[in-house]
């Protein structure tokens, strides 16, 4: 009988490792189409007077980010660093940190680790990594408080992520941009086809990481649906440790449960990514929210490129930074 056992238990692993094998094989994503909307608005944006990219050695390797400092240096308010979104690089949040900049701000954009020129396009180390390039970037930099951190979607997520993390005091506030949430949260629209995710691949890696098997997460988990011409720019794919340091936990009610940092969310009411009108109910716990400003005739990337949404920007910004 005890024989019986131990070969039904051989068997039951010998199934468990073929399955993980067959997922993490043939679990790959598959890339979605292009999202018009999305890359016809940035193909259109005006990125006149971007600043140039510089770059620092971080513990991790080289590090990218442009600065747009205030007009007037002897009258800096405060800064802020923003993070771009999902497979974007710093040029995307031009527009953001030009308006900052006018309006006082020493303003950085960065090119998150995996983007853009900070690292291998689509691939990260280890997770955790981002947080600590944060970290490293604030060290070198020493941009003056008060500071904000400011994320769009993807980017958001991140922003409320390290808001939530033992280095959330790092920054005095944090703005929310369009935030990419949770799948599974109120915010996501079904209908939405930016990403395509590699759902049995994701399942397996997620075993294996649970098990502290980490061997596999180089294999990209997400594909993006990036205009081919933009191939060269942009990120058109996630490994595992990028696909999960770039987001929120994904226990994301207990994350926002513990954000006590002071932080507001502004959205689009016509954002085709996410339910706008659903943030209310995300955020109904968050001890640090300010407010949630629901732009009426904003769609997702015109959240950070139309007038109306920079203004609105600049002006949450300046709010933030004048909490005591």
């Amino acid at each position: 009988m005890p024989n019986f056992t131990l070969q039904i238990l051989i068997l039951f692993i010998c199934i468990g490792v073929f399955a993980i094998a067959c997922a993490l094989w043939m679990g790959a994503p598959k890339t979605p189409p292009v999202l018009q909307s999305i890359d016809r608005a940035f193909g259109q944006a005006d990125y006149r007077g971007a600043k140039d990219i510089n770059v620092f050695e971080s513990s991790a390797g080289q590090l990218a980010y442009r600065h747009y400092a205030p007009e007037q240096n002897d009258n800096i308010k405060g800064s802020v660093i923003l993070i771009h979104g999902s497979s974007a690089t710093s040029i995307s949040m031009h527009n953001v940190a030009k308006h900052l900049a006018y309006a006082g701000f020493s303003t950085y954009a960065l090119d998150i680790r995996g983007h853009g020129n900070s690292g291998r396009k689509g691939h990260i180390d280890k997770i955790g990594r981002l947080e600590s390039d944060i970290i490293d970037f604030l060290d070198h930099i020493r941009p003056s408080h008060p500071r904000t951190l400011a994320g769009f979607s993807a980017g958001g997520g991140f922003t409320l992520r390290f808001a939530v993390s033992a280095d959330a005091d790092l920054f005095d506030s944090y703005l929310l941009l369009s935030p990419f949430i949770h799948q599974d949260a109120p915010t996501q629209r079904q209908s939405a086809d930016w990403a395509g995710v590699g759902v049995p691949r994701l399942l397996a890696l997620n075993i294996l990481n649970a098990i502290g098997v980490t061997w596999f997460n180089f294999l990209p988990v997400i594909r993006y649906g990036i205009n081919p011409y933009t191939s060269d720019l942009l990120t058109g794919s996630y490994d595992y440790n990028l696909a999960t340091n770039f987001r929120l936990p994904d226990d994301y009610k207990a994350a926002i449960k513990s954000a006590s940092k002071p932080f507001i969310v502004l959205a689009g009411a016509n954002d085709e990514l996410f339910h706008a009108d659903k943030y209310d109910t995300v955020f109904a716990s968050a001890p640090g929210l300010v407010d949630i400003d629901i732009l009426p005739d904003i769609d997702h990337a015109g959240m950070v490129l139309t007038p109306p949404a920079l203004s609105r920007i600049v002006n949450a910004v300046q709010r933030l930074q004048s909490i005591d």
